[in-house]
Parts: C-alpha cells; structure tokens; sequence
C-alpha cells in the first residue's frame, strides 16, 4: 500500500512496510548467505543481489533516496523479484530434496504434492468475494442504497424522461436510461437564483449525501 502526499508539482511516496515485507527482507538474507555454499555461487549470489536492488528501489523513498520510475512499474519488478526469490527456495529446498528422496519418481512426487496443494486451495482458501476487504472495496466509491434507488427510478418513469445529478460513479447505471449530470457540472453551469432548471428531462433526481463518502475521485475532493 502507498500514500502519497502531493505538494504542488511534486510528489512524495510513502511505500508502507508491513509484516510480510520483513519475512520476504529475512528470506533474501538467508537465500543469500546459502548460496555461498551452492555450487553455482556466482550465479546465485547474483540473483540475490537483484532482488536486493529492486527492493531498494522500491522502498528507498523511504529514507529519502530519489525515486528511480514511477511506483507502479516499480511494484511490476517487486513481483518479479518475489517470483525470483520464491524459485531459488523452490529449487533447493522442495525440488532437489524430492529428486533425492524419490529418484526415478521424483517428477511424480512432484505432480502429487503440486495437485495436493492446489485442491488444497481450492477448497480451503476463501474466495476473494467472500471476503470481507472485498466488500469493503466495492462499497468504498458509493453508497449500496443509490443503485436501488436508481432502480426504482428507472421502473416509475418513461427512458430519457429523467436526470440524476450525482458524482460520476452512477453515470454507468443511469446511461442508455436517463440523463445524468455530474454533481461538480452541476454546481459550476447551474445559478442557484435561476426559477427553473434548463434540462433536457423533466424531472431532476438530486442525491446528496448526508455524510459523504470518503472516496475522493480524481481532484475532486472539495465538492464533497
């Protein structure tokens, strides 16, 4: 997760280090002291070195280190370096081991412990929908209660024969159904001491929000 901070042209990125981070920093330490015994030491220490350099890059910002690309493309190499990382321990502590064990049915061993582990999953993990960060997503850009109401909208009156003046998220369920404005246009184009509204609709649908939700959109935080 980042924060950001926007100081006029500038912008200043926080990558927050959380619990997962440091087992993966102690993974990269221990990989790395590991393969200096490896017989393929220069090859392995090499990649430990990569990884070392994409998470430096990535939370260097951090302790004030200039900020080498943009954060989402550096995040693309954080995971390939989680999948480097993850490889090196899959190579030498799941896969020889079961060569070495099995021998001539190692690469059925292989098989049995990867559907095992997938059925696993399957079965026992929950589905991302089930989830309660799930839900606390969906509903982080708009209330649950305006897509009922612009339901009932849409079922009480003739198409096009309505607008719905909010933020932009309910122009998706409002197009190809009715007319809407955004709550930002609205407050700009319209003048308050004007005795009637100039729309193409004769009926006009105003939500407000009581207490606004915290999802801010693009710049558009002040309208809220």
């Amino acid at each position: 997760m980042q924060h950001i901070v926007k100081l006029g042209f500038q912008a200043i990125t926080i990558a927050t280090i959380n619990k997962i981070h440091l087992i993966l920093f102690s993974m990269i330490i221990i990989a790395f002291i590991f393969s200096l015994f490896t017989k393929r030491r220069f090859i392995n220490t090499s990649y430990m070195l990569i990884i070392v350099g994409i998470f430096i890059s990535y939370f260097g910002p951090n302790a004030g280190m200039s900020l080498l690309a943009n954060q989402s493309r550096l995040a693309e190499y954080l995971f390939f370096g989680i999948t480097l990382l993850f490889a090196f321990y899959f190579f030498y502590f799941i896969y020889k081991p079961i060569f070495l064990l099995f021998k001539k049915y190692a690469r059925l061993a292989i098989l049995f412990i990867t559907y095992t582990i997938f059925i696993f999953m399957v079965l026992l993990i929950p589905r991302w929908m089930d989830t309660k960060y799930f839900w606390k997503n969906l509903n982080s850009i708009e209330y649950t209660a305006i897509p009922n109401i612009i339901l009932k909208i849409n079922k009480d009156n003739r198409p096009f024969t309505w607008t719905v003046i909010s933020y932009v998220q309910e122009y998706a369920k409002v197009r190809n159904k009715g007319y809407h404005i955004n709550t930002q246009s609205f407050l700009l184009k319209y003048n308050p001491q004007d005795k009637e509204l100039k729309t193409d609709a004769s009926k006009i649908y105003i939500f407000v929000e009581n207490f606004p939700n915290p999802y801010k959109g693009k710049d558009e935080w002040y309208y809220r």
